[in-house]
C-alpha cells in the first residue's frame, strides 16, 4: 500500500474519482480541479483551463470521443482532447456521476436537479421525481450488459425504462443511499443501499440481501481486473466482498482517511482508492513486510533465520518472534530472552539455537525451552553479541565487544569456559562485530578496524592488510559462496576468492549509491543481494565478476526502498541481517519489521514495461507542438516526459535519443526530461523509451520539429561572404607583411627577456626559492678567491633535517616538501641581505656566511637550531618535530673552496655522530 497526501504534492486531500485515460496517466476529480498524476508528479489543471468549475467532482473517459470528461459542483462540464480543454453548456446543478452508455447517450447525474440525458446531437432532457425517480438526489449510474440504465439515488435505486421513457422502482431493495451498483463478471448484479448490499443475477431482475451487514454507509463498490469485488465505507474504510464477518482496512491499517470515495483498477491491476485524506494505491509489490502490526511484537528487528520447519524466527528490540507464512506470534515466551533486544541467532544441526544479546550474553533453547544462559555472572563477560556460528571443531565462535568469544559446544548444547582472543593476542581491536569459518575451515573476524584470520594450528590471530586496495575498516558481514568470501563493510563489498587468492572490492566507484553495508546474501544465482542503511541493492552476478576483470566500470544495481514493498528501507546490522532460505526468498531485518521476497519475482513483477509519453516540449520556455519549426535563435529545447507505469514508477529507467543530433541512445537514468542548447538547423525527431527494472525497453515515444537556418546559415549568404574573405585576404596579405616586420622586433626584446628569467630558474630551487647547489658552488668559489684580494671574516654552515626519511616515509613527500619550505622560510629570516642561503640537496641547507655574520656564525646556528626545534608543524601531521645539525667552518687563509666545504662537511658529520640537533665547529687545519 502506498498513499499521498498533501504533503506529497496532492492538490487536495479529497480524492473525489479516479480514472485513467488513453494515454495511461491517471486522473483525479479534486476540489482544485482536475488532477494529472505520472506516478511522479502531480498537475493541477486549474483556472488558466478555463474550466466552467475548478471543484471537479467526477472524472471519466468518453468511449466514444476519447475524450476525458470532468464534471463540477456548479454543473460545468467539461472535454479534454489530450491538448486542450473545452466546455460544454452546464447542467443545472451539480453533477456527481456521468455515464455515456452504449448508444452513444450521456448521463449526468446531480444532487437535487435529478437525472439529465443528452443524446449524440446535444439534446438534453431532464428526469425528475415526476419521471418516477424517488428524490432528486442521484449520485450513481450503472449501464449493465444487457444496455439497461441504473440509477442510485439517496433513497433507493430506479431502473429506467426505454419504452415509456421513466424510471422504474426496484423490488427487494431498501430505500437507503445506493452509492453503489455494479455488474460483475459472473453475471451478478451487486446493489448497495446504506450498509446493505442486495444480490441479483443479471438475466433476471430478482434482488436478495447479502448475508453480511457492514459496518457503516457502502459508499463505493468495484470490482478489479482479478474479479475481486471491493467495498468502501463511509466511515469505516475498505474491505472485500465475501460472505466472511468484514475485515476492514482503515486508518489503523494505514489509511489517510476512513471516508472512501472513489476505488479504480489501472491496466497493471493496481487499485486506487480515493479518500478525504489523500490517494492510496495498493499493487503486488516485489517486497513483503511483516510489521508489529501483523503480530510481529516488536519493529526494530536485528536478525533472521530460517527453522527447521521452514519458518523465520526473527529476533530484535523485544525479543522472539516467529512467522509462518503471514501469521507472525511470540517465540519462547517461557523463557527470559522473549525480553531481551537480540542482535544475533543461530541454529545447530541438532535444532539448538543460540541467540546472541546486547547485554545479556547468550542464551541457548531448545524446543522453545532454556537450555543454559551465559553471561558475565557464568564467566562470559563480553556483552553486545553480534554473530554467533559453530565450527567445524565443535567450539562456538561468537563476536563480542570484548573480543572473539571460543568455547567447546556439549553433546547437550551447553558449553564450556569460553577464551577470548583480545588484542594481547594480535586482534586490531576488541570490537568485534562477525566471523565466519569459510569452506577451508579457516576463522575469518570482522572488527571495527579491520579484518583478522585465526590461525588454528599456531593458535594465532593473523590481521590481514587490505591498506593497499580499500581504506574500509569496519566490517560488519561476512558470508560466502562456491568461489568468494564476501565482507560488508564502510567502505563497499570486498571479496577474497578463494582460488586465485586475491581481492576485489565493488564499491561507489563502480557505480553503488553508497558505501556502507551491513551484510550480503547470494541467491540461488549467484547474484547479491547488499543491506545497506538506506535499503537493499540488488548487484548482478555476472556484471560484477565483469567489474573483477575490469571488463566493466559500472555496475546497473537495483535499488529496492518502501516504494518496492519495504515498510521501512532502513536496514540493520546483526548476525545476520540478511538471509537466504532455503526455498530462495531474501529475508531483511529493518527498523519497521521483517522484509521478505522471492528473486525469481523480479522477472514477473514487471512483465511489460510501462508505455512512455512525451507530455510537453518547452522552446526557451514557451510550448512546442508536434511538427512545428523553431526560429534559427533559439537557445534552449526541453522534453518532458514519462513512463506511466504505476507499479514502481521510481524504479523506471529511461533512455532518449534525438534522431539529426545524438548517434547513440543516452541514459538518462530516472530523469523525466532531456534538454538540448544550441541545436544546428535541420530536422529533428526525439525518442524516448521507458524500462521497469528487469524489463524490456518500451516502444518509442516520438516528437519530430525542425530549426530553420538564420540568414548567415544559408548558402547563397556563405558564397559571397567568401567573396568577401578573399578580398579580405588580399588586404590582410599587405596588412601582415608590415606587422610582420613590428612582431619580430617584440619577439627578439622577448628572447632575451626569456633568457634572463631562463638563468634565473638555472640557479634557483623550485621547492624553496632558494638558490640552488649550482649557485652556491659558483659564489662559494668567486668568494674564496676575493680572500686572496680582499680579506675579510667568512664562514661556511652545511645544516641537515635529523631524520627526514622517517618524515617522508610516515607522512609522504607532500608533507615532507612542506617541511623542507618552512625550514627555508626560517633561515631566510635569520640571515642578512648579504649572506647567501642554498639548498644543498635533499633535507641539506647551506649558508654562507661574510663580515658580522661570520664572526657570529656559531650564535646564528645555534639561533637557526633552536628556532626549527620550537617550530610547529601539527597542521601538517600531529606530533610531527623537525630538529637540524649543523656543520661550521670558518674560513683559513689561502685555503681551497673543496677544502673549506670539506672541513664543514666533516662538523656536520660530527654533530650527527655526537647525537643531532646541535652545532659542532670544524678546528682549524
Amino acid at each position: 500500500m502506498r498513499t499521498w497526501t498533501t504533503q506529497d504534492g496532492l492538490p487536495h486531500g479529497s480524492v473525489n474519482h479516479i480514472t485513467q485515460d488513453q494515454q495511461g496517466y491517471i486522473w483525479i476529480a479534486s476540489w482544485r480541479g482536475p488532477v494529472r498524476f505520472n506516478g511522479r508528479f502531480f498537475e493541477v489543471i486549474g483556472k488558466d483551463a478555463q474550466l466552467p468549475d475548478v471543484g471537479t467532482l467526477f472524472i471519466t473517459n468518453d468511449p466514444h470521443t476519447k475524450n476525458l470528461v470532468a464534471t463540477g459542483a456548479r454543473g460545468g462540464i467539461s472535454y479534454f482532447n489530450g491538448e486542450s480543454w473545452q466546455p460544454k453548456p452546464p447542467v443545472a446543478n451539480r453533477v456527481d456521476f456521468a455515464l455515456f452508455d452504449t448508444a452513444g447517450r450521456s448521463w449526468f447525474a446531480t444532487l437535487d436537479a435529478g437525472v439529465t440525458l443528452e443524446d449524440a446531437d446535444g439534446n438534453r432532457q431532464q428526469f425528475t421525481t415526476a419521471d418516477g425517480l424517488p428524490i432528486n438526489a442521484v449520485i450513481h449510474i450503472m449501464q449493465d450488459s444487457h444496455g439497461r440504465i441504473w440509477l442510485g439515488t439517496t433513497e433507493g435505486a430506479v431502473l429506467y425504462n426505454e419504452e415509456s421513457n421513466r424510471f422504474e422502482p426496484i423490488a427487494g431493495v431498501t430505500d437507503g443511499n445506493v452509492f453503489g451498483i455494479i455488474e460483475t463478471t459472473d453475471g451478478r448484479i451487486l446493489l448497495s443501499s446504506d450498509k446493505q448490499i442486495f444480490v441479483s443475477d443479471a438475466r433476471r431482475i430478482d434482488f436478495s440481501p447479502w448475508p453480511v451487514t457492514y459496518p457503516s454507509t457502502i459508499t463505493e463498490l468495484h470490482e478489479d481486473n482479478q474479479q475481486q469485488v471491493w467495498i468502501g465505507t463511509h466511515e469505516d474504510g475498505l474491505t472485500r466482498f465475501d460472505d466472511e464477518p468484514p475485515q476492514m482496512t482503515d486508518t489503523s491499517k494505514g489509511l489517510p482517511n476512513n471516508h472512501i470515495l472513489s476505488l479504480f483498477s489501472d491496466r497493471e491491476n493496481n487499485l486506487w482508492v480515493g479518500t478525504h485524506g489523500g490517494l492510496v494505491q495498493f499493487r503486488k509489490a516485489l517486497l513483503h513486510t511483516h510489521t508489529k502490526a501483523d503480530g510481529l511484537g516488536f519493529s526494530y528487528v536485528r536478525t533472521v533465520i530460517e527453522l527447521p520447519d521452514k519458518s523465520i524466527l526473527a529476533g530484535g528490540l523485544g525479543g522472539l518472534s516467529v512467522i509462518d507464512g503471514e501469521a507472525s506470534e511470540p517465540y519462547a515466551t517461557s523463557v527470559p530472552v522473549h525480553r531481551q533486544s537480540i542482535l544475533s541467532l543461530m541454529m545447530t544441526a541438532d535444532n539448538t539455537l543460540y541467540v546472541g544479546t546486547f547485554t545479556n550474553g547468550i542464551y541457548v533453547l531448545r524446543d522453545e525451552q532454556l537450555v543454559a544462559h551465559y553471561d558475565e555472572t557464568s564467566g562470559f563477560p563480553g556483552y553486545d553479541v553480534r554473530k554467533i556460528i559453530h565450527a567445524s571443531d565443535n567450539k562456538i565462535y561468537a563476536a563480542t565487544l570484548q573480543g572473539l568469544m571460543v568455547a567447546d559446544r556439549h553433546t547437550d548444547g551447553t558449553l564450556s569456559n569460553p577464551r577470548y582472543y583480545t588484542v594481547a593476542d594480535g586482534l586490531p581491536d576488541e570490537i568485534i562485530y562477525t566471523v565466519h569459518e569459510d569452506r577451508n575451515q579457516q576463522i575469518w573476524i570482522g572488527s571495527m578496524h579491520g579484518i583478522s584470520r585465526l590461525d588454528r594450528e599456531t593458535d594465532r590471530i593473523i590481521p590481514v592488510d587490505t591498506r593497499s586496495f580499500t581504506d574500509a575498516q569496519i566490517i560488519f558481514g561476512i558470508q560466502e559462496d562456491n568461489t568468494h568470501v564476501w565482507f560488508a563493510t564502510d567502505r563497499g563489498i570486498l571479496a577474497w576468492e578463494h582460488a586465485r587468492k586475491r581481492w576485489d572490492t565493488l564499491n561507489s566507484l563502480h557505480g553503488l549509491p553508497f558505501d556502507t553495508f551491513f551484510d550480503v546474501a547470494i541467491d540461488q544465482q549467484g547474484n547479491l543481494w547488499l543491506g545497506s542503511p538506506s535499503g537493499l541493492i540488488y548487484a548482478p552476478r555476472n556484471q560484477v565478476e565483469a567489474i573483477f576483470a575490469q571488463a566493466l566500470n559500472t555496475i546497473d544495481y537495483q535499488y529496492f526502498t518502501e516504494s518496492q514493498g519495504l515498510a521501512g528501507a532502513q536496514l540493520n546490522p546483526g548476525g545476520p541481517s540478511v538471509y537466504r532460505a532455503g526455498d530462495g526468498s531474501i529475508w531483511l531485518a529493518t527498523a519497521k519489521g521483517v522484509g521478505h521476497f522471492k528473486p525469481s519475482d523480479l522477472r514477473t513483477l514487471y512483465p511489460v514495461p510501462p508505455p512512455v509519453v512525451i507530455s510537453d516540449v518547452l522552446v526557451d520556455g514557451n510550448r512546442l507542438f508536434e511538427g512545428q519549426q523553431i526560429d534559427p535563435f533559439t537557445n534552449r529545447i526541453r522534453f518532458n516526459y514519462a513512463g506511466l507505469g504505476y507499479q514502481h514508477p521510481e524504479g523506471i529507467s529511461y533512455r532518449a535519443r534525438l534522431n539529426g543530433y545524438d548517434k547513440e541512445w543516452i541514459d538518462r537514468q530516472d530523469r523525466l526530461d532531456v534538454e538540448y542548447t544550441d541545436l544546428p538547423p535541420g530536422h529533428y525527431s526525439l525518442e524516448v523509451q521507458a524500462a521497469y527494472p528487469g524489463s524490456g525497453w518500451s516502444d518509442s515515444a516520438t516528437f519530430s520539429f525542425t530549426k530553420t537556418p538564420a540568414l548567415y546559415q544559408r548558402p547563397l549568404v556563405w558564397l559571397i561572404i567568401g567573396l568577401l574573405i578573399l578580398a579580405g585576404i588580399f588586404a590582410a596579405v599587405r596588412w601582415r607583411l608590415r606587422a610582420l616586420s613590428r612582431t619580430r622586433n617584440h619577439l627578439e626584446t622577448l628572447v632575451e627577456e626569456q633568457t634572463r628569467t631562463l638563468s634565473k630558474l638555472a640557479n634557483q630551487d623550485s621547492l624553496t626559492g632558494l638558490a640552488n647547489r649550482r649557485a652556491f658552488d659558483w659564489r662559494l668559489h668567486q668568494s674564496v678567491e676575493q680572500q686572496e684580494h680582499a680579506p675579510q671574516p667568512m664562514a661556511l654552515v652545511i645544516m641537515d633535517l635529523d631524520h627526514f626519511k622517517q618524515v617522508n616515509d610516515l607522512y609522504l613527500h607532500t608533507t615532507g616538501d612542506q617541511v623542507l619550505k618552512r625550514i627555508a622560510d626560517e633561515i631566510s629570516h635569520s640571515a642578512r641581505d648579504s649572506d647567501l642561503l642554498a639548498r644543498w640537496g635533499g633535507e641539506e641547507f647551506a649558508l654562507l656566511l661574510s663580515g658580522d655574520s661570520a664572526a657570529s656564525a656559531e650564535q646564528i646556528c645555534e639561533r637557526l637550531r633552536k628556532n626549527i626545534t620550537e617550530t610547529d608543524f601539527s597542521d601538517l601531521a600531529p606530533d610531527l618535530a623537525i630538529t637540524a645539525s649543523f656543520g661550521l667552518a670558518f674560513y683559513q687563509q689561502h685555503e681551497t673552496a673543496a677544502n673549506f666545504v670539506r672541513r664543514a662537511d666533516k662538523a656536520l658529520y660530527a654533530a650527527k655522530h655526537a647525537g643531532r640537533n646541535r652545532v659542532k665547529i670544524a678546528p682549524a687545519s
